[in-house]
């Protein structure tokens, strides 16, 4: 495992120098995994238990923020119970000349074993989520709401336009239901309660409570 390690962290490495500044595309599902001596992705095709693994394996670039996919791959496979299988990973990228390059990494689960048993908890429609736990907490935006859902109940705020930079984006919206600020950063995030790893860490202000935890934006 050592040596395969190795080479993914060698290959993605040259991927980063040839593909920095790599534009953002279409959000994917698939399995990152170890064959013949190096690393491909191969993207879920089809929706619920009719999904499966696209027969070919493209090699892929990391072209994301500080390589945090790199990361991920690396952290969920040393902990997973069977790394043969791959990594099951949510990114975005684009497809060019054969191969991928992913732009930004949504999340990476080490205990998913099929494209038909990936997980449905962050709804299809959410624009943005984030979670955390110490108190349980789940932020949901969607085309028309954000929702909050802690241990005390459910807030709910109109949608409204993002504030962003290179690294950072932040949800602002004040109503009946007080004031809510949500910022994700990048950076790999760990939840090891899931036994995840995401891409964006997230911080909610929600009238004067803060809570943390980690999340994705699509």
């Amino acid at each position: 495992m050592k040596g395969a390690l190795a080479a993914l962290m060698s290959a993605l490495w040259l991927g980063t120098i040839l593909a920095a500044d790599a534009p953002a595309g279409a959000s994917m599902q698939g399995f990152a995994r170890y064959e013949s001596n190096k690393w491909l992705f191969r993207t879920c095709a089809g929706h619920g238990k009719v999904s499966a693994l696209n027969a070919r394996g493209l090699p892929f670039i990391d072209a994301t923020p500080d390589r945090i996919l790199t990361a991920a791959i690396q952290q969920r496979w040393q902990q997973s119970a069977e790394p043969l299988r791959g990594i099951y990973a949510e990114i975005t990228g684009y497809v060019e000349e054969g191969r991928l390059t992913a732009t930004q990494l949504h999340r990476a689960l080490g205990w998913v074993a099929s494209c038909a048993e990936r997980p449905a908890n962050i709804p299809d429609g959410a624009r943005a989520w984030a979670a955390g736990n110490e108190p349980s907490w789940g932020f949901v935006l969607d085309g028309k709401s954000a929702t909050l859902r802690t241990m005390d109940g459910v807030l709910t705020w109109p949608a409204a336009a993002w504030k962003s930079d290179r690294s950072t984006a932040v949800f602002e919206a004040s109503d009946g239901a007080g004031r809510i600020r949500v910022e994700f950063s990048d950076g790999l995030c760990s939840d090891t309660m899931s036994e995840a790893a995401f891409g964006r860490r997230a911080v909610a202000a929600v009238n004067g409570v803060f809570y943390a935890g980690c999340g994705l934006i699509r």
